[in-house]
């Protein structure tokens, strides 16, 4: 009976050494498992992080063009020619577009500069094609901006006399 229970007990302290592997050998895979879990699910939330900042720098810095041309528009440009010279000259043509059309009044023509349908400036002209002023509403959040619409737009007046250039 003695050697039954010797046996027994060498029997039940292999069974229990061979569990006790087997709980670490599955915990140790547990851990593996939620670490590539982890990985991956941060991963992804990076990605996506980094996409959202990416666009809005994207949005910032094609802004960033179209307030330049504005601004330098207003300072340098005395016609449409000048205009057209300036925007291909600081604006991409495989990111902005131009559409020119006449005015809602008939008096003179307009040339939209954008890069999307929310962002873009309107340059307003007479008959003689002297610029009269640069619209900014799209820029400044206006979602009514008249660039795009049948209304007559409000332009910035410019100065009558160019800006001399900085040396």
């Amino acid at each position: 009976m003695a050697s039954k229970v010797k046996v027994f007990t060498i029997a039940s302290l292999a069974l229990n050494v061979a569990v006790a592997g087997l709980l670490v050998m599955q915990k140790g895979n547990y851990v593996s498992q939620a670490e590539e879990a982890y990985q991956k699910k941060t991963n992804a939330y990076y990605k996506q992080a980094t996409n959202i900042v990416e666009g809005q720098n994207s949005v910032i810095e094609n802004n960033a063009v179209l307030w330049n041309l504005a601004c330098s528009a207003n300072m340098q440009v005395k016609n449409s020619k000048e205009f057209a010279i300036l925007e291909k000259r600081l604006a991409n043509p495989s990111i902005f577009s131009s559409k020119v059309q006449g005015s809602p009044d008939g008096k003179g023509k307009l040339r939209t500069v954008s890069w999307n349908s929310d962002y873009y400036i309107v340059a307003s002209f007479d008959k003689s094609n002297k610029l009269i002023g640069v619209n900014v509403d799209a820029l400044l959040g206006n979602a009514d901006a008249p660039a795009l619409s049948d209304e007559p737009e409000e332009v910035v007046e410019t100065d009558s006399e160019p800006a001399e250039a900085a040396e």
